[in-house]
């Protein structure tokens, strides 16, 4: 695998800093730029507090120098709901933290010694961890670039709503929502089930909230 020093991508601290869920306010380690990036997995649904445990025991060692940022890459998501817009974040990479550090017996000990960390990613018994690639930097780049400027939609839709099917069997044709069985993780996958005139006859077809559009009014 091979070693990769973040300031090949000059706008990475950049991207560092609109990421985090969590955003340290503690001085970064001048030796950071010679530090490769490596990745955290963490018990699922834990991924912020461990970043909190995990940045607590870095502040009280002696091995600040030792450490570079650490990030919880996220995504922009907004929700319509009829006139209502809700605007959240989303982990890109649930249960994972990704982290700038140099790699040595102490510094794999004080983490691996934070709760709710499972360990290194890609790690071997005996062996270091494997920094990231640096495609794999780039893709993270790629990823989070692309939704600060065009954040993720997605409309939770409710009955009587009238639709436009945005899916290649039914593009295009209108019906009207006649319930929803909503996902309590993304509206996006909510199960709709709409009601179409389809050949004379009246056809009722469930079909993702992803595969459908609010129709436009006549004025």
């Amino acid at each position: 695998m091979v070693d990769v020093n973040v300031d090949e991508f000059d706008d990475f601290e950049e991207f560092a800093s609109d990421a985090e869920v969590e955003h340290s306010e503690e001085k970064v380690s001048p030796r950071a730029e010679n530090f490769n990036w490596y990745i955290l997995q963490t018990v699922s649904g834990y991924e912020q507090k461990a970043y909190q445990l995990l940045e607590a025991a870095i502040k009280d060692s002696q091995y600040q120098d030792y450490f570079g940022q650490m990030i919880i890459p996220v995504e922009t998501v907004i929700t319509r709901t009829g006139s209502k817009v809700r605007k959240t974040e989303r982990k890109l990479f649930p249960s994972y933290i990704f982290i700038q550090m140099e790699v040595n017996f102490t510094t794999l000990n004080l983490v691996r010694g934070v709760t709710h960390i499972l360990g290194f990613v890609g790690h071997q018994k005996g062996k270091q961890p494997q920094p990231m690639r640096k495609a794999e930097l780039e893709n993270i780049l790629k990823l989070v670039k692309d939704s600060e400027l065009s954040p993720k939609e997605t409309i939770r839709f409710k009955a009587g709503d009238r639709v436009i099917i945005k899916r290649d069997d039914f593009k295009n044709y209108e019906g009207e929502v006649v319930s929803v069985d909503k996902n309590s993780t993304s509206a996006s996958d909510d199960k709709v089930n709409v009601a179409l005139n389809f050949m004379g006859a009246k056809r009722i077809i469930e079909l993702k909230a992803s595969d459908l559009d609010i129709a436009p009014t006549d004025k």
